[in-house]
């Protein structure tokens, strides 16, 4: 018998809209998509993007016949039917089908062939003007509870894709409507085995690394010059740096995950221009929360959610000090919920039709925009009333994730049919069979996220572990930027007064411009002598045999006060003694005019050093009852060496 070799040629509608909803040619609308082929939606994202050419085999039956004006054209051959309605094609065109052996080892995984035959379809002679069917005969074995029928069709392009087709359970046949002639079967989906290869699919998704590169700072030396420091937890679940760009200090944080991550930091600290986009908590609030308690921020603290691989630059307010915090969060589980159901849909859509699919690949994107903007658009009216239709709301959802991510991803995926609802209908796309095509698409990804099951059974375990990233990583990941505090040159501490250190040296003290100027009973040659740097209230009492510093004197009437409770002139000695009275301190009060100079004062001695403070004059019923009053901080030295009145601390 003679070969057939190469792909047959393709005969195809011309592209006319339908006159129904301006979307592509209709489908009877006596047809009964009670299956919807759902199956056939699941071998067709299987089959998306395999090219295949009909094979070379023998031929094994051919039929033909010969176009009627004002009739419909019906051609049958080894079970398959090929139907043209009157005037789809030119009176006089020929019509041939041919049945021939399914191509064995040629067939996509999860794919198996449900009948013997394959439907190669040619005509000759004129073009396709209306909608044909393509019926096969299905095998008894072909339906039960986990292989389903699916008609699968070269698409004219160089592809495959599933035809509309009408089919219940139990018939003997089952049709297919289709725009162009070519060639395709009756396939058979193994559904257990691709939704186990799928859930795979989805946990390495949610728990796997995106591979970010270790992002740049610019100069992270002068970042740190003033002794800033930064640490972190252990992991890699994001990476950071911090840098000096354009005279700002900036920190970047990667998302090292393939999902999206909450990332809340000092509300002081702006997202930078240059910044990956992301999603702010306001916009996610306007999305999600539909009339229940939304989300907030903690005190003093903004949030942002960025996306797997994308990095968040923000802008560090000088001087400033913070802890970022980068975590799986109700929001972050929620979008990566939905970009996964989008992204199946996408999937399906794309087997449906490669038009279908390449459009239905940008609308995540789109999804994306329209919640980033937050704005009240009539784009933005339609997502939002999605959101509204499934009812996904933040202010349901309460406790630690593991607890409610399996609701959370059963409420996200009730919510993809409708987000690309709002996507088509402001999509300009058109393609055969439109209205058809996408309700058939939305029936079939309802029934693939019921069949995947992912996430839902054993969640909790899932969710640990993509929280702590399989372990590697903490589920709450720490950055903390620590800046010094500016030095304030009037707090007096036990161990010395702004960035006096009571450990200073003579040599010290002369480095920084303090010039020895002896002592005042005793001269150059005394034991304890006086620093002093001119226009400088503090002095130091040194030891002369050792050099080290025994006091911190307030010789020129500084406002001193203490870092402890702030006592300074005006303080009452009653809030001397609440103050020190805890463990640790020791209160000295010599209120018999022996502070020095015929003063009273107190001392205050902890195991570093010993302040002294000195008194105005007052009563004995105001020493007793702590009215009395603070004149000035005269400073701090070593225990026993605390400076007093008039005195150097020597």
């Amino acid at each position: 018998m003679p070969t057939f070799r190469g792909t047959p040629p393709v005969t195809s509608l011309p592209a006319t809209p339908s006159p129904g909803d301006g979307t592509g040619w209709m489908v009877d609308a006596g047809n009964r998509y009670a299956l919807r082929v759902a199956t056939a939606l699941l071998n067709a994202v299987l089959l998306a993007g395999c090219t295949q050419a009909a094979p070379e085999v023998e031929r094994e039956e051919v039929a033909a016949a010969r176009a009627t004006a004002g009739e419909p054209t019906t051609v049958q051959v080894g079970g398959i039917r090929v139907t043209v309605p009157a005037d789809g094609v030119p009176a006089g065109s020929t019509l041939q089908v041919e049945a021939r052996d399914v191509p064995a080892g040629e067939l996509p995984a999860h794919l198996v062939a449900a009948g013997d035959s394959a439907a190669v379809v040619e005509l000759d002679g004129g073009a396709l003007s209306q909608p044909a069917t393509v019926s096969f005969p299905v095998p008894e074995d072909a339906v039960d509870a986990d292989f389903f029928p699916v008609v699968v069709w070269e698409d004219g392009e160089g592809g495959w894709r599933w035809l509309p087709a009408e089919y219940t359970p139990g018939d003997a046949t089952i049709t297919a409507s289709t725009d162009h002639f070519s060639w395709g079967f009756l396939g058979k989906i193994d559904v257990k085995k691709w939704a186990a290869d799928r859930k795979d699919d989805a946990v390495g998704f949610l728990s796997g690394r995106a591979g970010v590169e270790q992002p740049r700072c610019g100069d992270e030396d002068a970042a740190r010059a003033d002794g800033t420091e930064v640490a972190s937890d252990a992991g890699d679940s994001v990476k950071w740096c911090v840098g000096v760009e354009r005279g700002q200090r900036i920190m970047r944080i990667a998302n090292n995950r393939r999902t999206f991550t909450q990332v809340t930091y000092p509300s002081g600290w702006k997202v930078a221009e240059s910044s990956d986009p992301s999603v702010s908590l306001e916009a996610l609030n306007h999305a999600f929360s539909t009339g229940a308690a939304a989300v907030s921020a903690p005190r003093g603290m903004s949030v942002r959610v960025i996306s797997g691989g994308d990095t968040l630059t923000l802008v560090v307010t000088p001087g400033s000090s913070g802890t970022v915090l980068a975590e799986v969060s109700f929001f972050g589980w929620a979008l990566s919920a939905l970009q996964f159901g989008v992204e199946t849909y996408a999937a399906v859509a794309s087997a449906a039709s490669q038009t279908a699919g390449k459009a239905a690949t940008n609308a995540w994107d789109e999804i994306m925009a329209a919640i980033r903007s937050g704005a009240d658009t009539a784009v933005g009216d339609d997502y939002q009333a999605a959101f509204a239709a499934c009812s996904l709301n933040a202010g349901e959802f309460s406790g630690e994730l593991p607890s409610f991510a399996g609701d959370l991803t059963r409420y996200a995926w009730t919510c993809v049919p409708n987000l690309m609802q709002a996507y088509w209908k402001n999509s300009p796309v058109t393609f055969f069979a439109k209205a058809v095509v996408l309700a058939t698409v939305a029936t079939v990804v309802s029934l693939v996220y019921s069949a995947l099951n992912l996430l839902i059974t054993g969640v909790r375990e899932i969710v640990d572990s993509i929280a702590s990233f399989g372990g590697r990583s903490d589920p709450i990941y720490d950055i903390v930027l620590a800046t010094p505090k500016p030095t304030d040159p009037y707090a007096v501490r036990f161990d010395g007064i702004g960035d006096f250190t009571l450990s200073l040296t003579a040599d010290d003290l002369s480095a920084r411009g303090f010039v020895n100027e002896g002592n005042l009973y005793e001269g150059m040659e005394a034991a304890c002598v006086r620093y002093a740097r001119d226009g400088d209230p503090v002095g130091a009492s040194v030891d002369s045999a050792t050099g080290r510093v025994l006091a911190l004197s307030n010789a020129g009437g500084a406002p001193l006060y203490t870092e402890v409770g702030g006592l300074r002139a005006g303080s009452t000695l009653a809030e001397v003694r609440e103050v020190f009275s805890r463990p640790g301190h020791q209160i000295s009060e010599l209120l018999d005019l022996d502070f020095g100079q015929g003063t009273n004062g107190v001392i205050i001695t902890s195991s570093g050093g010993a302040i002294g403070l000195a008194l105005d004059d007052a009563s004995p019923a105001d020493y007793a009852s702590g009215a009395a009053t603070v004149s000035h901080v005269a400073g701090v030295g070593l225990p026993g060496h605390a400076p007093t009145n008039m005195e150097d601390g020597c």
